[in-house]
């Protein structure tokens, strides 16, 4: 058996990917993060160790279920836009990623799969092809999508923006703090909506696309109007989909977004400009 304690700290390493991170959280030394990945490396190695690999699953198994029975140590990612409104609020069976932690090494999803964590607040892109066989998707909100701009941008200080303004004077960017998969759908709605400019590329700001649910320092959002919805889900194993922790954590994320809900969003709204 790989007892309780150690699984834990390789856990958490593989789901902060770095191991400052993983102390931090866990209250212990770097030095005993990296020690026991180091002793766990051999277990992660190669695909050919299938059988210690499928070991190291059922152990993850039981811990799992050590944690949804004892209401201890459950773990939900979410990612910076939301884990800043609800992490205050969240019940004391769960933690959430650390705020410098937004997106993950793995993906978040093969983390929940692997029940390295427990839940995972996803938006549509992430889940849009997801195994409704395995995984449970619970809606949490709609909203819609905005553009943003850094503050010092000009174009934060001008009201009732045209869509040939936004192109002269912006490119777009990316945010580190959004995944992988939501970052490429958005470059590729961009691509649709705003033509590229004539403009030398390096003299214009950067226009990100983000939601209306939270602000970010040194980000604000632009004065114009995009016909385009984003929604959210709670994620989990379907195995654990009614248990009662998982509807205190539905409970909590209600409450933590204090009525920012809208009309949830038809699948066919969310898959705008077929970027999906």
């Amino acid at each position: 058996m790989i007892d309780l304690r150690s699984l834990r700290i390789v856990d958490y390493y593989q789901w902060a990917g770095c191991g400052r991170l993983a102390a931090k959280e866990l209250g212990c030394n770097q030095s005993t993060v990296s020690r026991k990945w180091a002793e766990f490396q051999w277990l992660f190695a190669a695909a050919s160790i299938s059988e210690d690999l499928l070991f190291v699953d059922l152990e993850r198994r039981v811990h799992q279920c050590w944690r949804f029975a004892k209401g201890v140590d459950l773990r939900v990612h979410m990612y910076l836009w939301i884990n800043r409104l609800l992490k205050e609020h969240l019940p004391v069976a769960w933690t959430s990623n650390p705020l410098e932690l937004s997106t993950t090494v793995a993906p978040a999803l093969q983390l929940l799969g692997d029940r390295v964590i427990d839940a995972l607040c996803a938006p549509y892109p992430m889940i849009a092809a997801v195994d409704r066989d395995r995984f449970a998707l619970v809606p949490l909100y709609s909203t819609s999508l905005v553009l943003l701009a850094r503050s010092e941008c000009l174009l934060t200080k001008e009201r009732g923006l045209s869509l040939r303004d936004v192109e002269l004077a912006t490119r777009p960017g990316a945010l580190g703090f959004v995944p992988a998969e939501v970052g490429s759908c958005s470059a590729k709605v961009d691509q649709q909506i705003f033509s590229a400019s004539g403009e030398v590329e390096s003299r214009r700001d950067h226009r990100y696309w983000g939601t209306s649910l939270s602000s970010f320092n040194g980000l604000k959002v632009l004065d114009y109007s995009l016909s385009a919805p984003y929604a959210e889900f709670l994620v989990v194993l379907k195995e654990w989909q009614e248990h009662a922790q998982i509807l205190s954590l539905l409970q909590a994320i209600g409450d933590g977004l204090g009525g920012r809900s809208s009309r949830f969003c038809e699948s066919q709204q969310l898959s705008i400009h077929h970027c999906l």
